[in-house]
């Protein structure tokens, strides 16, 4: 590790509270388009990674645990915004897809978030700050052996 020992101490603390306030921030985003926090990175994810995932990829991806996963699918596969179909290689297994449905409404909150952001980090240097986070989050992802968040395809 580099970097003074306060900083090294204090690192850790200010990911925590940088992670709570987006989670707020989020929140009140998802709530004004009728949904959770957690559904809403739940179709972000599955828009985002493109392929049909597991739900025990689902939750790697998202660092939440399988019973999360489960409760969170089954309320969008009841507003049709996902399906589920066996694995072709293990019928034990299912995948899951966002719908032309919950693609459509992922866009539209996914649109009005980044907007939101866009005004809220006018003044800070995003490409500086996502150039300091993707080393911290890929050695966190790495020592907790989960998937790497920077093969996510973001950048479309």
């Amino acid at each position: 590790m580099t970097g003074s020992t306060e900083s090294a101490r204090t690192l850790p603390f200010l990911m925590a509270r940088l992670g709570r306030l987006n989670e707020a921030f989020i929140e009140g985003i998802a709530r004004d388009h009728h949904t959770t926090p957690t559904e809403l990175t739940v179709l972000a994810a599955l828009s985002q990674i493109g392929a049909p995932l597991t739900p025990t990829q689902l939750s790697g991806a998202l660092v939440q645990t399988s019973g999360g996963v489960t409760a969170t699918l089954k309320r969008l596969q009841d507003r049709g915004h996902v399906r589920r179909r066996s694995d072709p290689d293990d019928g034990r297994v299912s995948l899951v897809a966002i719908t032309p449905k919950g693609a459509r409404f992922c866009a539209a909150a996914l649109d009005d978030l980044l907007d939101r952001y866009a005004e809220l980090l006018s003044t800070v240097d995003v490409d500086a700050g996502v150039a300091a986070i993707e080393p911290l989050l890929a050695t966190l992802e790495r020592s907790l052996d989960l998937a790497r968040s920077k093969d996510w395809n973001f950048r479309r």
